[in-house]
């Protein structure tokens, strides 16, 4: 059976009573690709009413970072320590850091592009790292094969917006400094003037492209089992979203969603394209 996580909750008291495992949550300055942001005094409050509901709580560290930011860091990951939560990380200065200070809670690998196959999740498993959040490129048949060939706790998409490529510089800020313009919004919108689709584009400690529809497999939940769903709402309207929720834990399946490349395989060269 499936479990679902539901990122930042707009209203954790709406979705405390749900049939869900746990919820994900993201700091202020170390994390990315959120609605909003907690202090860590926020998270110490929230950790408790999640807990008392036996449910799980994991914090995403999903940046990349800069050396000078390292000292902090750490300071955050020894608060974060002493809570029971499951730290999940992009950077490998977070493991490294957590290793040593002796951290002994779960950890989490986020790999947005990199967790293609069961041999690097294998490669962080012998590390300590229990569980995986794969690649949202991958085909059904390929998350099942990943699934079936390694003993790490998958974590697969199943709900939001795609993260289609992140750059470490300001693009939105240099591009409007280079038309004379000036940046006055965080989340923007761009066209392939090929397709006609829409896409977004969020500046924040990185620049990052999304796809403009929503991802969305929950016609596919039958061929999935015994997975870890997490129901994303970052840019999402929280009605929206509210109403999604309820869709995947009473399975109630909608149709003609966006599923991404869930039945067709990564395209890799542009002449692939069709």
């Amino acid at each position: 059976m499936n479990k679902y996580y539901i990122t930042n909750p707009d209203n954790i008291d709406r979705y405390i009573d749900l049939n869900v495992s746990g919820f994900i949550y993201g700091i202020e300055k170390f994390s990315s690709e959120f609605n909003s942001y907690l202090s860590l005094d926020k998270i110490s409050l929230i950790c408790n009413k999640v807990k008392n509901n036996n449910k799980d709580i994991i914090i995403f560290l999903n940046r990349l970072y800069f050396e000078h930011e390292l000292k902090d860091l750490k300071k955050v990951l020894v608060k974060l320590s002493k809570l029971d939560v499951i730290i999940g990380f992009t950077d490998d200065a977070v493991l490294n850091i957590l290793n040593d200070i002796g951290f002994k809670g779960q950890k989490l690998l986020i790999s947005n592009h990199t967790g293609t196959n069961s041999y690097t999740l294998d490669f962080y498993l012998n590390r300590g790292v229990k569980n995986a959040y794969i690649c949202t490129e991958l085909t059904l048949n390929e998350i099942n094969d990943i699934k079936n060939n390694t003993k790490s706790n998958i974590f697969v998409k199943g709900y939001g917006h795609l993260n289609m490529a992140t750059s470490s510089r300001k693009l939105l800020t240099n591009y409007f400094k280079f038309i004379g313009k000036k940046k006055s919004k965080k989340v923007y919108t761009f066209k392939d003037f090929i397709t006609s689709k829409e896409f977004k584009i969020v500046e924040d400690f990185n620049t990052n492209f999304y796809t403009g529809d929503i991802f969305n497999i929950i016609e596919y939940l039958p061929k999935l089992d015994n997975l870890n769903i997490i129901l994303d709402n970052y840019l999402i309207d929280n009605e929206i979203f509210y109403n999604e929720v309820s869709n995947f834990l009473n399975n109630n399946v909608t149709k003609d969603n966006y599923i991404g490349f869930l039945d067709k395989e990564t395209v890799y060269r542009v002449t692939d394209y069709d």
